[in-house]
């Protein structure tokens, strides 16, 4: 029933024009049942390489409930994750991870780039990718689908459309892995 501030992240700001449409931030809530504490993770993105994606990329992480006001900041972390999270995604919070879409990495940017899963442990604070269902193909994901939680699971929904025939899947993650 609390509410508090987060303190001034590290910027994502631009030094040319072009780099404004590079430069973003997404934020994640989630909490460490190890700690006892809740986290908020926020990967950041700035600049733009010569194939158009941001420069650089890192990770913070903010202890929301640290009841120690002198280490009320972010903290720089060494992981960064294996691809570029949607920016306008919204992250998910589900059995210790913070989930986000996002676009795996390439060589070429002229590539379909594939759409990846990237969770975040809490208590780790590490990065990986999760594979989706089987019969989830890449083109089905780059389709309007939503990353939420049901029943405490990470759960992918998504649309199909056949004509005037609308079909819905759910996918319900049991376990992280």
């Amino acid at each position: 029933g609390q509410k508090r501030a987060l303190p001034e992240g590290r910027t994502t700001g631009c030094r040319r024009p072009r780099d404004l449409i590079h430069s973003y931030a997404s934020l994640g809530l989630g909490y460490d049942a190890r700690s006892r504490r809740h986290k908020v993770v926020r990967v950041y993105y700035r600049g733009c390489a010569d194939d158009g994606r941001p420069a650089a990329v890192g990770c913070e992480v903010y202890v929301v409930n640290n009841g120690n006001d002198s280490t009320d900041y972010w903290r720089q972390i060494v992981a960064v994750p294996m691809g570029w999270v949607e920016p306008h995604e919204p992250s998910v919070f589900a059995q210790g991870h913070v989930y986000w879409l996002a676009h795996q990495k390439h060589e070429s940017h002229n590539r379909h780039e594939t759409i990846i899963i990237i969770s975040f442990s809490v208590c780790e604070e590490a990065f990986a990718t999760v594979q989706p269902p089987p019969d989830v193909d890449n083109e089905l994901l780059r389709r309007p689908r939503c990353l939420t939680v049901l029943a405490g699971r990470r759960c992918l929904f998504f649309k199909r459309s056949h004509g005037h025939e609308h079909q819905y899947d759910v996918w319900l993650l049991r376990g992280h892995g």
